[in-house]
């Protein structure tokens, strides 16, 4: 998919958000209120945190999509992680806020809340929740985000949670345990702030160059070892910005070969790596005399998979 068109796919989906999760947060929030439902309210500054997720993922679209200048040669694509990042924070003092007023009710003993607005509320958020989990995953797979997917799984994480909170206000009630409500908020607040933590963890791989997927480096690999002339592909390194992908990698050629030779090998296996993969932004192949060996500890090659195997 082209940049454009990624842009607008993520823009379309962060409105639908925005739209879909302040309604249900202003829902979920004053019925909260009305009833005493701490679990409804924790709930409602979810959907909250989701409204202020898809606000910076509309933005970090707008900039995202702006082409490389002299500031910024590799473009704008690493806003996406920084913008998840950010997104990642806000969520987990949300939740570690939660956490405290959680745990100071649970310690009082905690209340009854059971009202049908309560429990019409909890109905409607799980059927908004899923039907963005839906939504978001379809777009996210089709424009290959990464803020999109954890977009989705957050959604998906909070159907889950609006069930919690439905069981506890109907057990709470029934069961005669006024603490549920209290504790359902807890937990709600603990599977926030371990939404926040994943989402820390997952951007940072990407701000940091990292990349997770081995079978692309051994597509790579092999799509360069069946180029003529080249020789132990090796210290191959994969990073990501934006959508797009940037591939470093050396090679070995006969040594007796001129410059120009040379370098129409490594344009072969330039060729060879942009259609092992897609979205290649850029390949940069070095070009080193066979037999050639350099104390190098990092990037990928074939030895990699080799000792993998053996152990």
């Amino acid at each position: 998919m082209e940049a454009e068109a990624r842009a607008r796919v993520i823009k379309k989906a962060s409105l639908v958000g925005i739209v879909v999760n302040a309604g249900i947060a202003a829902v979920k929030i004053g019925v909260g209120f009305l009833s005493g439902s701490l679990a409804l309210i924790a709930d409602g500054f979810d959907s909250s945190t989701d409204v202020l997720t898809s606000v910076i993922s509309f933005f970090a679209a707008r900039l995202m999509n702006r082409p490389p200048d002299k500031e910024h040669p590799y473009g704008h694509g690493k806003v996406e992680p920084i913008a998840g990042k950010l997104i990642s924070f806000v969520i987990f003092s949300v939740g570690f806020q939660i956490a405290l007023t959680s745990v100071s009710q649970i310690k009082e003993g905690g209340q009854t809340p059971l009202s049908l607005p309560a429990v019409a509320a909890a109905g409607l958020s799980i059927a908004c929740k899923l039907f963005l989990w839906i939504y978001k995953y379809a777009l996210a797979k089709k424009s290959s985000s990464l803020l999109l997917m954890a977009d989705a799984k957050n959604m998906r994480g909070d159907v889950v949670l609006s069930a919690t909170v439905l069981t506890a206000l109907l057990a709470g009630r029934f069961l005669n345990l006024p603490v549920l409500d209290s504790v359902a908020a807890l937990a709600v607040s603990i599977w926030i702030m371990g939404v926040a933590f994943n989402l820390f963890r997952e951007f940072s791989v990407e701000l940091m160059d990292g990349h997770t997927e081995m079978e692309d480096y051994r597509a790579v690999i092999d799509a360069v070892s069946e180029v003529e002339g080249v020789a132990n592909p090796h210290k191959i390194r994969i990073r990501k910005t934006g959508e797009m992908f940037y591939v470093d990698l050396d090679i070995e050629v006969d040594g007796r070969l001129s410059v120009a030779a040379g370098h129409r090998i490594a344009m072969d296996a330039e060729e060879a790596v942009r259609k092992s993969l897609e979205n290649i932004a850029d390949v940069m192949v070095h070009v080193e005399p066979k037999g050639n060996r350099e104390c190098e500890s990092f990037g990928i090659s074939r030895e990699t998979f080799d000792n993998r195997k053996k152990e």
